[in-house]
């Protein structure tokens, strides 16, 4: 873990200390995360967007990128919003047909 990755790591409070997306764990990554987000107000960044809700969104981007691995930033680069990372992430790792019911 670099630097900068265990001084952000002790700034998240010990209650939003969840283990980060790494590809196998997305249901409940996801679970976990719209807890989180619901509780700092910042949940329904990930739906719909307002021009002055700039620096609310910049807050749910970073809790949403501080809680992915390194392996899967890259689902997130090149996004504006908070709403197009959690988009992102959803069609990458739901399953949609029949494995959706599966995985649910």
């Amino acid at each position: 873990m670099s630097a900068q990755a265990a001084t952000t790591s002790r700034d998240i409070p010990s209650l939003y200390r969840i283990d980060p997306l790494d590809g196998t764990n997305y249901m409940a990554w996801k679970f976990k995360m719209e807890l989180i987000l619901e509780d700092q107000g910042l949940y329904e960044h990930l739906t719909s967007t307002r021009p002055d809700w700039d620096k609310l969104d910049r807050s749910a981007r970073t809790a949403i990128c501080l809680r992915v691995s390194d392996s899967q930033l890259v689902h997130t680069i090149g996004t504006k919003t908070a709403g197009e990372i959690w988009k992102n992430l959803a069609d990458i790792h739901e399953a949609s047909g029949p494995m959706g019911i599966v995985n649910t």
